[in-house]
């Protein structure tokens, strides 16, 4: 009887996008810069990625790419390709957008029906309705 090969647990490893790679294209905008900046994405022989801003010689080590990469695209630090900057500070403001707290406040119980129009208006709300 010839029994199965024992298969081994396949590892799951975050994918980097697409066009992620030596060479890309990439705008970067970290917290803690001043600014935008375009410049190439680069894989050193240790495997840690660099990103070369503009025409510099010295590169901006991107910790851990695998493992940070979506968080970076998703909270707006990282682009793909150069984008304008007008366009990264669009992103950056319907972020922090998202992050807003919106809050509700019931008119439940109001025995008026017509909200109203401003703070002046309040003074003339019944006195129940003014406490909700």
């Amino acid at each position: 009887m010839i029994s199965a090969p024992e298969i081994s647990p396949i590892r799951e490893q975050p994918l980097l996008p697409f066009w992620i790679k030596g060479g890309a294209n990439a705008t970067l905008f970290f917290n803690h810069m001043s600014k935008p900046r375009h410049s190439v994405l680069s894989l050193s022989e240790t495997n840690d990625w660099y990103f070369y801003p503009g025409k510099s010689k010295e590169g901006i080590l991107l910790p851990d790419l695998v493992a940070n990469c979506q968080n970076w695209m998703d909270t707006v630090q990282l682009f793909k390709g150069h984008v304008k900057f007008k366009n990264v500070y669009d992103a950056r403001m319907q972020a922090s957008l998202r992050n807003c707290v919106l809050s509700h406040v019931s008119a439940h119980g109001l025995k008026s029906l017509v909200a109203p129009t401003s703070l002046k208006a309040h003074d003339k709300l019944d006195p129940e309705d003014k406490t909700i």
